[in-house]
């Protein structure tokens, strides 16, 4: 979720922060529930924000493992709690 506000805030490179936030989405998915339950409302904001900037069909994703499981973790993790 760092990865996911750095690309909100820093405006320097802000394909390595989307390469970054695939990264480490690939990481939680070995405990997805685990990361989405620590999900704060301000961490929800900015893989919203994210999401908007780097879309399913981005190029980037396709670098990602599971491209489909890893972005489905994100707008899951950007949905309000149930």
């Amino acid at each position: 979720m760092a990865k996911a506000r750095a690309w909100t805030v820093d405006l320097r490179d802000p394909e390595r922060h989307a390469q970054d936030l695939i990264a480490m989405s690939e990481v939680a998915l070995r405990d997805p529930r685990a990361v989405i339950g620590q999900a704060r409302p301000d961490d929800r904001r900015a893989v919203r924000a994210a999401l908007r900037a780097l879309p399913a069909d981005h190029r980037l994703w396709r670098a990602a493992e599971d491209p489909a499981a890893t972005y489905a973790l994100l707008e899951r993790m950007a949905r309000p709690p149930d």
